[in-house]
């Protein structure tokens, strides 16, 4: 292995990420029902807070 390589690293710490079991169906994320942009995270609604918070 090439010294300071760095992708063997990071390929295992997704493949951890990927062992994780979450599954969307198992959310209720009703699509556009957020007044403001979702990609700031100024959430409203309580499903797309509880659901921010597990992603992050």
């Amino acid at each position: 292995m090439r010294a300071g390589r760095h992708c063997p690293t990071i390929a295992q710490w997704v493949s951890g990420v990927g062992q994780e079991k979450t599954d969307l169906a198992e959310w209720s994320l009703p699509m556009d029902d957020e007044p403001g942009i979702q990609a700031l995270g100024l959430y409203k609604q309580p499903h797309s807070k509880a659901w921010s918070a597990k992603v992050a």
